[in-house]
């Protein structure tokens, strides 16, 4: 098995894909076929219980996804004697030059020599491991995990479940997620998927959209935010000519998809002919047994300003929550952004935001910090200006609120002292 004593992301990575490139290479199961999609796939690291595999092409992407996704997970498993989830970056292959020496790829059972047995030596039924390693440099492009938005099903096409990092916060969310987008869970529809902000709800609704897509790219695929569904009702309403068929296409555009998510449910609370709207459309796509994802931030039951027989309908799925990463997903999930955006940032800061900042990771904030600042003068009976004594807490709330702001001081300090030192040390 994989030696996961290294902290270093890309030594862990070769370690483990190694084994498991070894153990799908012996899967009798595995046509030649299916192992010609392993060639050219290697590690470029590993952050938590995510491993990021580079591929030659979308197809190499597309079959380790879909036919060869239950052998693939299993071989990471065995490996790393852990869950571990595979994310996938397509690199164009390089071709090779005099001057690019060919770099010896770590084999898991080594009885010969990379020189003895050659990058293009096939024995039966089993293809080679790729004996070497493009440049490390190749990495994602600054940027890369912007919204990349798609016009007609309104999907971000960079948040897939690649992208997902998962940790025994969000593990069973992506697990049913990942459910609803192969079709296979019937059982959850409509699911429901609930928690704070900046938690990957949203993420979690346009993976399952691109993942269907990717399943079958025939599928009608709209996710659509609770306000932009509203004010595309309100427009169709604004036109006072009927007949002009403003109603007839919005319901169209909604009550023919294939699969419906929506994001920010809770913000239709109050909006009384949005929500009857909402509602003949939910009971259309689920009597068609359409899939339906709805994300909110509490559960079905304490929605307010929902009337009885549209929370039941939302109840009759599956309800799963999104909690607060814990402090190794943290990490990842920090990893994850620098390497997507090419930043090159020291472990001991990826530390620092983990330890401090726990609430949204989509911010990197947290949500309840100060963000202004004022000063106060004290003056005496004459009004002039006078010392003040030191805070002295009187209960227990007020310590718990003076502790609180030291350790708010602390991390400004830290951060601020850090950014410095990374600033004078860049060339």
């Amino acid at each position: 098995m994989a030696d996961n004593t290294t902290t270093d992301p890309l030594e862990q990575a070769r370690g483990v894909w190694s084994d498991a490139l070894a153990l799908l290479h012996q899967n009798p199961s595995l046509s030649v076929r299916d192992k010609s999609w392993l060639e050219n796939v290697y590690p470029e690291g590993m952050w938590g219980p995510t491993i990021m595999l580079c591929v030659p092409s979308e197809a190499a992407q597309q079959a380790l996804q879909t036919e060869l996704n239950k052998p693939l997970m299993e071989a990471l498993r065995e490996s790393a004697e852990q869950d571990i989830f595979p994310a996938f970056k397509i690199v164009e292959m390089k071709p090779k030059t005099e001057e690019q020496p060919e770099e010896t790829y770590p084999r898991f059972s080594p009885a010969k020599s990379p020189a003895k047995s050659p990058a293009n030596e096939t024995m039966q039924g089993q293809l080679p491991i790729p004996a070497t390693m493009p440049p490390e440099q190749d990495h994602f492009q600054s940027g890369q995990n912007r919204p990349l938005l798609d016009p007609e099903t309104h999907l971000n096409k960079n948040a897939t479940f690649d992208t997902f990092v998962p940790g025994d916060s969000n593990r069973f969310a992506r697990t049913v997620a990942l459910a609803v987008a192969e079709g296979s869970g019937h059982d959850f529809n409509p699911l429901c998927i609930y928690g704070g902000s900046g938690l990957g709800k949203t993420h979690l609704l346009n993976a399952i959209g691109n993942y269907a897509l990717v399943k079958d790219p025939n599928l009608k695929v709209r996710y659509v935010t609770s306000e932009e569904f509203t004010n595309e009702f309100i427009e169709a309403l604004a036109d006072t000519n009927q007949s002009s068929g403003q109603i007839k296409e919005f319901n169209r555009r909604y009550r023919e998809v294939d699969v419906l998510l929506i994001d920010d449910i809770q913000f239709l609370s109050g909006k009384d002919a949005t929500l009857e709207q909402f509602f003949h459309t939910f009971n259309t796509l689920h009597q068609a047994n359409k899939r339906i994802v709805i994300a909110s931030d509490v559960p079905p039951k304490d929605l307010q300003g929902f009337n009885e027989r549209l929370i039941s309908r939302f109840e009759s799925g599956l309800t799963v929550d999104v909690k607060p990463p814990d402090l190794e997903t943290r990490i990842a999930i920090l990893r994850m952004i620098a390497t997507m955006n090419g930043s090159n940032i020291p472990n001991d800061v990826f530390n620092l935001i983990a330890e401090r900042f726990t609430e949204n990771i989509r911010e990197r904030s947290v949500r309840h910090t100060n963000s202004c600042f004022f000063t106060m003068v004290a003056v005496d009976d004459q009004r002039k200006p006078a010392a003040v004594p030191p805070l002295q807490p009187q209960n227990s709330e007020d310590k718990r609120r003076y502790m609180q702001a030291q350790q708010r001081r602390q991390i400004r300090q830290e951060l601020e002292k850090r950014y410095r030192e990374i600033k004078a040390d860049a060339p």
